[in-house]
């Protein structure tokens, strides 16, 4: 008689299908995320790209089986990733901050928010999230915003200027009208004297106060 074969042997179709499917999926979902999917391992190195971000220039210095360097991100830079992923490996936590890189195309610095996930104990999933664009907008708003004020305050300060100028101007005419009055029912030479010098005091102010308004 002969022996049928070991069906534990042969994996179950319905099984490979799902697993397929599951696979493709898998990949469908990293394709339609917007940031970078690398896997590092304990020696710093790229293990697999997934991806890079889209839409922007690739993240600079990480190539499949090699260690990012320091000449291209910073020694700063670099202890930093380094202390994180063995921290990650070692505990398991995730965590996440944000993390600035030189842009290989023109020298600007670029905005990361850069996430750590041990998917098993030699391998931690990294994604980089570009924010360049999102941090600059935020500042050019925030610069608009300063100068915004910066204007309404300017505008408040004019505004405070001259209606200053136009009371104090109002009351020297009133001193100028009286000093003309009493010039002219002045009785002696000494009184003249005075009321004329009150009278060019006056109009020196009043002088004053016109170019304060027009400033």
């Amino acid at each position: 008689m002969t022996e049928s074969p070991d069906r534990g042997s042969i994996p179950d179709k319905g099984l490979i299908e799902s697993l397929i499917q599951r696979e493709a999926r898998s990949r469908l979902l990293i394709e339609h995320l917007p940031f970078g999917v690398f896997v590092f391992n304990p020696r710093h190195q790229v293990v697999t790209i997934y991806k890079q971000p889209d839409d922007v220039e690739p993240v600079p210095g990480l190539v499949e089986g090699q260690s990012p360097v320091s000449s291209i991100w910073g020694l700063a830079n670099l202890q930093k990733f380094s202390t994180a992923l063995d921290d990650v490996l070692t505990t398991g936590k995730r965590t996440h901050f944000p993390f600035y890189l030189p842009s290989i195309e023109n020298g600007t610095i670029r905005h990361f928010n850069i996430h750590f996930v041990r998917l098993e104990p030699q391998f931690v999933l990294v994604l980089f999230l570009d924010y360049t664009e999102h941090a600059r907008v935020c500042a050019q708003r925030l610069a608009d915003a300063r100068r915004e004020s910066s204007a309404n305050k300017q505008e408040s300060l004019s505004l405070l200027a001259a209606s200053i100028a136009h009371d104090v101007n109002n009351i020297f005419s009133v001193v100028l009208n009286t000093a003309e009055a009493a010039w002219t029912d002045a009785a002696d030479d000494e009184t003249l004297l005075a009321i004329d010098t009150i009278r060019d005091a006056v109009r020196r102010g009043k002088s004053m106060m016109r170019e304060l308004m027009t400033f």
